[in-house]
């Protein structure tokens, strides 16, 4: 009998240990599960270095992003992402067109004067080139809602992005350019060359559907290449898996409009599209989306350029990571997918901080 009970009480004694262990693991790893309330979903980022040549027209240097774009939601899609994310200005931006000696100012200085002088300098052409990368987008309509998939009246990026939705079954969102003509005829605000170029966000259901279009509203050192709306523009979408996403872009995060309103308004998921300059100690991308997160108990999905000294991307769920990439050493293209609660946790109730590593 005392054998018996010995042996009874081991037993009890390694299912205790099993539980705590279990549970430490769930707690401390990659698992969303404890995360939030409710159901999750499944969502991918994509961290890109920029491809192309100043050399190139646009629409060749489309093809190759778009390309890569389109094997990233494959992938994504053969792991069961229901959205994807990517990156701020990688469909315009042409890397090696930046002089090495503007680089060294915006990175060096880090200041608003030299970001101004170094984007001019890479400009070059400033808005007349950048307008090649866009198109006028149309305005999103409920109830017609515009499939430009197999349009050949609709742009090549627009085209593209819907079918790619179309094809995987996945909300696509992704950055562009939104280039409107004007006049002042019936515009005080209208630009000098008759257009605006907008910093843009577009988002395409499963199906294909244009289903947002928002411009950035707050330019970092990108005036007077790129315009911003004069009024902050509120934008969000209904993902067909129950989910709604609002649309900020990079520095939109550090402003009480958009963001704030949206907030306002019940919204705690957001697609973040980025190019976001590192800034250490502690500006560091990974470390604001992790602690924009963590603060206002909301899921960010940050998708940022994977160039050295402006990478960093991840997916966080009231400041808990669920995945992320940092190395500011070297270009990093990386495609990030996990589970994300759709209630993320509110701040009453969240688990303490959970330091990002580097």
């Amino acid at each position: 009998k005392k054998r018996k009970k010995k042996k009874t009480m081991l037993s009890t004694v390694f299912l205790l240990w099993m539980a705590t262990f279990l549970a430490s693991a769930d707690s401390n790893g990659s698992s969303s599960r404890r995360l939030g309330l409710g159901g999750h979903y499944r969502a991918a980022v994509v961290q890109y270095g920029f491809h192309g040549s100043p050399l190139n027209a646009a629409h060749k240097n489309l093809e190759l992003v778009l390309g890569d774009f389109r094997n990233f939601t494959a992938q994504a899609a053969t792991q069961g992402a229901q959205i994807i994310v990517f990156p701020e200005g990688a469909t315009y931006w042409v890397w090696r067109e930046t002089p090495r000696a503007a680089l060294f100012l915006f990175l060096f200085f880090n200041c608003v004067f030299f970001r101004w002088f170094s984007l001019q300098m890479a400009h070059g052409r400033g808005r007349d080139v950048y307008a090649t990368y866009g198109q006028d987008i149309p305005p999103v309509n409920a109830s017609a809602p515009f499939v430009p998939c197999g349009k050949t009246d609709s742009s090549y990026l627009l085209q593209h992005a819907s079918c790619m939705a179309q094809e995987y079954h996945t909300v696509v969102v992704l950055n562009t350019l939104d280039v409107k003509p004007c006049t002042n005829h019936t515009d005080p605000h209208c630009p000098a060359d008759g257009r605006y170029v907008f910093n843009t966000d577009v988002a395409f259901s499963e199906q294909g559907q244009l289903v947002a279009v928002y411009h950035k509203s707050h330019l970092a050192g990108e005036a007077p290449t790129f315009d911003k709306p004069v009024v902050p523009e509120v934008v969000y979408f209904d993902a067909g898996f129950g989910v709604r996403f609002g649309l900020v872009i990079c520095f939109d995060l550090e402003f009480q409009k958009p963001f704030r309103q949206l907030y306002d308004m019940g919204v705690r998921n957001f697609p973040f599209a980025t190019w976001w300059v590192n800034s250490p100690p502690t500006y560091n991308a990974v470390m604001v989306q992790q602690g924009k997160s963590r603060t206002w108990g909301i899921n960010i999905l940050g998708a940022n350029c994977g160039e050295p000294e402006f990478e960093g991307s991840g997916i966080f769920s009231s400041g808990q990571v669920i995945s992320q990439i940092f190395n500011a050493t070297h270009t990093a293209t990386a495609l990030l997918v996990g589970d994300v609660p759709i209630a993320p946790l509110e701040a009453s109730s969240r688990p303490s901080a959970t330091t990002t590593t580097t």
